[in-house]
């Protein structure tokens, strides 16, 4: 029931040129080999956070971000921040799986690991998109807090 050009741009699945599905699948193949070629010239080091745009400025197709947030951690900060970023996930998953006695924890767990499912396949932090994510942690963490401190207190 949708419009033929939309239907044509979501079942479209190789890059080229000739429509805009295609051409919008091409960018992001050429985003990622940007990325790749910035990750292969300084693998350990990264070009700095927040300098992926200046190293990316001689692309035939510059933009601030590669669309995918791993490869930009890895640009910008090397395999370390590659890793660290993917622990940070991960031991953050594992942490709220832990909370389940908090109402807050399964949203919290939801919402970040689908802001993170969306970053490996567009621009990650676009208008603070991940700080939703971060805060509901940040609440299952205090209510965690409030919740041991009135255990601790009805013992004594």
């Amino acid at each position: 029931m949708a419009p033929s050009a939309l239907q044509s741009r979501v079942t479209t699945f190789s890059p080229g040129q000739q429509s805009a599905g295609q051409y919008a699948i091409y960018l992001r193949h050429q985003f990622y080999d940007d990325a790749h070629r910035i990750i292969d010239a300084h693998p350990w080091t990264g070009v700095g956070i927040g300098n992926y745009g200046a190293a990316n400025a001689l692309s035939a197709h510059p933009v601030q971000d590669p669309h995918q947030v791993l490869l930009l951690q890895q640009a910008e900060g090397g395999y370390g921040l590659g890793a660290a970023f993917v622990l940070l996930i991960a031991g953050t998953m594992v942490a709220l799986r832990r909370m389940r006695q908090v109402d807050v924890a399964p949203a919290a767990a939801g919402v970040l690991i689908a802001t993170a499912a969306h970053g490996l396949v567009d621009v990650y932090w676009v208008r603070g998109t991940p700080v939703l994510g971060w805060l509901l942690v940040g609440m299952a963490c205090g209510e965690l807090a409030r919740l041991r401190s009135e255990e601790g207190v009805a013992r004594s």
